[in-house]
């Protein structure tokens, strides 16, 4: 009995062992794979030593981190390995949070970690859109304006926003240009004058200028949608008979089309059924 009892500890172990190293090689495997995706998506060839390294860092990563950093690695290449060693966890937890930021934070480490850091992970969110606005948006406009910036803003507006505040003559003039933007929009950025802004810069003149006529455009706009609604409403008041009877030949005409759609489509099945009966019947007499 003990011998048997032994002979199954033994034979337990063994099978356990084996388990753990088919586990091991196919762990290996994976994350020499992965440094392959890496080299490729970094475009470099490594040689022995330094491949023996990337394997060692990434495996120390994945023990951690575990399909998270092989993920993250394919994406963002052998730069995001450098990044974690001197950075550590952080390359991981952001890198998670925002990856289609993972190859940009991987080769611009330095300037985006700490700032992701300070203003919060809107930061990857500009740059997986737009590569290098958070840095413009931190210059011209300050840390907060990230936040808001990276949920309400287009690409195209972001470029055109930063691009303009590049060319004001004072930073009174930036604020003045964010402070209306926020108000108006894209249609406040269609008035600005590119062609002057370029040749001679960006004033306070010119953005009250172009936010005075979007202004008085949008005014315009709401006014006339008003001013339709108000018709209705005095139409329905004033002349109910009239009101009606215009609704009324709204609905007929509409009830006209209706009616033709149903009568081509009814007419359209009829053929159909006609031209089968008429295919079954010249079968059977051939």
């Amino acid at each position: 009995m003990k011998k048997i009892t032994i002979y199954f500890i033994v034979f337990s172990l063994l099978v356990f062992v084996s388990k753990v190293h088919g586990s091991v090689s196919i762990a290996r495997y994976t994350i020499q794979e992965t440094i392959e995706i890496a080299s490729r998506v970094s475009g470099k060839t490594l040689n022995p030593a330094a491949r023996k390294l990337a394997t060692e860092e990434l495996e120390k990563w994945a023990i951690k981190y575990g399909d998270d950093a092989i993920r993250a690695t394919e994406k963002g290449g052998l730069e995001l390995l450098e990044a974690a060693s001197k950075y550590g966890d952080d390359v991981w937890h952001l890198s998670s949070k925002v990856p289609q930021a993972t190859r940009a934070l991987a080769v611009r480490a330095d300037e985006l970690i700490p700032m992701t850091k300070r203003i919060g992970t809107e930061v990857l969110e500009l740059e997986a859109r737009t590569p290098g606005i958070a840095e413009k948006i931190v210059e011209h406009f300050g840390d907060d304006a990230v936040k808001y910036l990276a949920h309400n803003v287009s690409p195209e507006d972001l470029t055109r926003l930063t691009g303009y505040a590049a060319k004001a003559d004072s930073p009174a003039t930036k604020a003045l240009l964010y402070e209306k933007y926020k108000e108006a929009g894209t249609h406040f950025l269609d008035k600005l004058d590119y062609k002057q802004i370029l040749a001679g810069g960006l004033s306070i003149a010119a953005i009250t200028a172009a936010y005075e006529v979007s202004k008085g455009e949008r005014i315009k706009s709401e006014e006339i949608g008003k001013g339709m609604g108000k018709g209705y409403e005095e139409v329905a008041k004033n002349n109910p008979d009239v009101f009606v009877k215009g609704a009324r030949s709204n609905t007929s005409d509409f009830l006209d089309v209706l009616y033709i759609l149903v009568i081509v489509l009814v007419v359209g099945i009829i053929s159909i059924i006609l031209l089968k009966f008429y295919k079954i019947i010249t079968t059977k007499q051939n």
